[in-house]
């Protein structure tokens, strides 16, 4: 994402070639649901977000530098597996679960920016049904994370910030008490932040 932020905000077309060089080699030589990094759906979740953003970054940019094909290709192979996988293998029976907050959030970004990949998960209704529980079961009424570690609450502040910003840009309402609960985790951050 980084190399994507440095191409998109400085012009760096070489930053853009490294980023979608690393993908393609990560793809290479990580096939899909096989290894290591296909054990954990949060994991899967949090690298479709870090590749939507990588794609909204590159993108205005790739028909320009020529690497319009190469986006597309990794979109290809990234995108229908990822959202599979973390879809599947959602996680279960954890506290307040911030591992549902990043799957869920992964999913919502990625189907909200490619409505296709329900077919590969489920359609944003249905992940906006179950993502926003989970957004109450995770803060305190207080706004406190339920977790109660401070480092939880602004990890688990940014990934529903994320989808329920990729929500309203889909046209679709977040309801009130999420709205309300948001609010107050980001209060309570910043309040006990020291």
């Amino acid at each position: 994402v980084r190399l994507a932020q440095a191409s998109y905000v400085l012009g760096h077309e070489r930053a853009a070639e490294k980023c979608l060089l690393w993908l393609e080699d990560w793809v290479k030589h990580n096939p899909p649901y096989r290894g290591w990094n296909w054990t954990s759906a949060l994991e899967a979740g949090l690298r479709l977000i870090q590749f939507t953003w990588i794609d909204a970054l590159l993108t205005g940019k790739a028909e320009a530098w020529g690497f319009d094909a190469e986006l597309d290709t990794l979109r290809y192979e990234i995108l229908p597996t990822h959202v599979w996988f973390t879809w599947r293998y959602q996680s279960f029976g954890s506290s307040a679960n911030n591992h549902r907050i990043g799957e869920l959030a992964g999913l919502i970004l990625a189907t909200a920016r490619w409505p296709a990949l329900a077919s590969w998960g489920a359609p944003l209704g249905e992940l906006q049904r179950r993502w926003e529980p989970e957004v109450l079961a995770q803060f305190a009424p207080d706004g406190g994370n339920r977790e109660q570690a401070l480092n939880y609450q602004l990890f688990s502040w940014e990934l529903c910030w994320q989808a329920r910003m990729a929500l309203q840009a889909a046209g679709r309402t977040v309801a009130a008490a999420v709205e309300d609960r948001l609010r107050l985790a980001a209060k309570f951050f910043v309040d006990v932040q020291i």
